[in-house]
């Protein structure tokens, strides 16, 4: 470590306590006069990469170029003069090398032997901002995946007291189901009543077997769409999971496809095969 960073303060010049010096967080004191930092703990040295003397004859506005004088007194004007009053912003600050980083600072009002000080205490926020930014391209590649993808992408969860929900239902609800994603959402057995009577229990019972078993479902059976006044066949293929936050819920994700036109085609070749049997 550089000398001036465990050269002793002058004595009578006010610095941050222990407390604070160990803080993960930035962590400033600034003479309310002058704006002139006074002291910095570890983490904020660390991060801007300046040494401890260099510091002392800069004030925030030296850390953040693009920050206007008069955004910062118009904040700590806001502020007042009352001790413990604070303010918050957004700016970048700008290290010794040249690189900057988001930072969200507050100001507090405060003082120490009659001297009027200002605390200002940083997050810096390049994490934040960079797993926002991942989730987004995430997020991104999820909805062109599921947009190209046939059929109806979905999580479906069987709750330890019975109950069913559809947390996720992609745009597909609608024509493969005949139901909009917020009226299956708002009453998800609607999905069971869509099912024929006679193939209604092979379905729960896969339900229950999958849940047990935590094994794949797979499931094929037939739906009546009112709208249509029609008779689907479907296929619904997902992996299960408990759900760490509802103990003894399992939850599934899959797709739902419509099959109708091969169920169909199978079903035309098998009276084919029976009638030539016949002949």
């Amino acid at each position: 470590m550089h000398p001036a960073l465990t050269n002793p303060e002058p004595r009578g010049t006010p610095c941050l306590a222990a407390l604070m010096q160990a803080s993960s967080s930035e962590i400033y004191l600034i003479d309310a006069a002058s704006l002139h930092f006074v002291d910095l703990n570890a983490a904020a040295r660390a991060n801007l990469g300046y040494r401890r003397e260099h510091l002392r004859g800069m004030t925030p506005l030296d850390l953040a170029p693009h920050l206007p004088a008069s955004a910062l007194h118009a904040l700590l004007d806001q502020v007042g003069d009352e001790v413990g009053a604070q303010a918050c912003l957004r700016t970048h600050h700008r290290r010794a090398d040249g690189s900057a980083y988001p930072i969200k600072l507050t100001f507090l009002r405060t003082s120490r032997d009659g001297q009027a000080l200002i605390l200002a205490i940083g997050d810096d926020e390049s994490a934040a901002q960079a797993a926002s930014a991942a989730l987004e391209h995430y997020r991104t590649r999820f909805d062109a995946i599921v947009s190209n993808t046939p059929g109806l992408v979905y999580q479906f969860v069987l709750g330890r007291d019975g109950s069913v929900a559809f947390p996720y239902l992609s745009e597909g609800c609608a024509a493969l189901l005949g139901l909009s994603t917020a009226e299956l959402q708002r009453d998800p057995g609607l999905f069971v009543h869509l099912i024929l009577p006679e193939d209604r229990r092979a379905y729960l019972d896969s339900m229950v077997a999958s849940a047990s078993a935590m094994s794949s479902w797979n499931w094929e059976g037939r739906i009546w769409i009112d709208a249509w006044k029609d008779v689907k066949w479907i296929n619904l293929r997902s992996s299960p999971r408990p759900l760490p936050e509802a103990p003894g819920s399992v939850q599934w994700e899959g797709i739902m496809s419509n099959i109708t036109a091969s169920k169909l085609e199978k079903l035309e070749v098998t009276r084919s095969r029976e009638r030539l049997a016949e002949l």
